[in-house]
């Protein structure tokens, strides 16, 4: 059943409907909350919502829906905790996207049960108590694993070898330290790495499988030299900017210019800058000056998913007056 481009409330009739096994009510205007009710229709096993406008609490009774493989319910106002009903009673589940709500940490520990998800995506869990990475200690069939902004305090696992089939990994602003394990950069499958905003700290891995071309470690404790494997690729989108690392001409000949003085060791970097300013035209190609005076200058870089654009870089530290460089960072 498809419920598309529909306002007001949800009908709590719908939970009559027993045996129903998908259903679609994604990219709609509802208000309310989902009724109670919706908890009789256990022969479900796809739901499709993201977008919905649906707000509040998820109710108990959906703990009934013993066959959900598939929930989609990103993009909505829901609130309260994420239930514990999901990792009791949906075991059977592959696919989970809870991103962009308002639910309260910390994640439940008994996700961990959910062994045969291949994809789990969750976000913004920026209230209550903090979380930890060993939910996914035995999902080793994830191919997409996003756990962005959710209060995670941990170190990343050594382990990563068990994960054959995860291509896409985001657990971009936390509070994750400790290492980058050698073992997550050497996944053959592996495509997309989010790390940055965390407080990571040590070296980058000696070396990185020839899949992985997408990596963002931005505003992170990182230090040391660059391997030899940041300048071996031309196609690798690599976002290194707000850490400690010793750049020179020698190893950085295909990052960006500009990447040095975005250190966080370099003075122009530190503190708040006494000058800094900037205007940017997103989406337009042309240079525009506004009535005051002000210069926006255009925003066509084609970016990739980790990279970013030095727009100018004025850096001047005569008489203590710094000025800030100017970057676009896609996370």
């Amino acid at each position: 059943m498809m419920l598309t481009a529909l306002s007001g409330p949800i009908p709590r009739e719908l939970g009559n409907l027993q045996s129903l096994t998908v259903l679609g009510m994604g990219t709609s205007n509802f208000s309310g909350s989902i009724p109670e009710e919706f908890g009789n229709m256990t022969s479900l096993q796809q739901w499709y919502m993201d977008s919905s406008g649906l707000s509040g609490e998820l109710p108990e009774t959906l703990s009934k829906i013993t066959n959900m493989q598939i929930l989609w319910a990103s993009d909505n106002a829901f609130t309260g905790n994420i239930p514990d009903y999901i990792g009791n009673s949906w075991t059977s589940m592959t696919e989970l996207r809870f991103q962009g709500n308002s639910f309260q940490g910390p994640i439940p520990s008994n996700l961990a049960n959910l062994v045969k998800l291949t994809s789990l995506r969750i976000g913004d869990v920026t209230n209550g108590s903090r979380s930890t990475l060993d939910i996914i200690s035995n999902m080793t069939s994830l191919s997409t694993l996003i756990l962005r902004n959710c209060k995670i305090s941990d170190s990343l696992p050594n382990n990563f070898v068990q994960f054959k089939s995860l291509q896409k990994l985001d657990l971009s602003f936390n509070n994750i330290t400790g290492q980058l394990p050698q073992s997550l950069f050497s996944l053959s499958t592996l495509k997309y790495l989010f790390l940055g905003n965390n407080s990571l700290t040590g070296s980058l891995p000696s070396g990185k499988s020839s899949s992985l071309l997408n990596i963002d470690l931005s505003y992170n404790e990182l230090s040391g030299s660059l391997p030899s494997w940041v300048n071996q690729d031309t196609n690798l989108q690599l976002n290194l900017m707000a850490n400690n690392f010793v750049i020179d001409s020698s190893n950085s000949s295909n990052l960006p210019f500009g990447l040095k003085c975005l250190q966080r060791d370099i003075s122009c970097h530190r503190d708040n800058p006494r000058y800094s300013s900037f205007a940017i035209k997103c989406g337009g190609a042309k240079t525009i000056t506004a009535q005051d005076g002000t210069v926006y200058q255009p925003d066509n870089a084609n970016l990739s998913a980790a990279t970013y654009y030095p727009y100018s870089y004025r850096c001047n530290l005569m008489g203590g007056k710094q000025r800030g460089s100017i970057f676009r960072s896609i996370q």
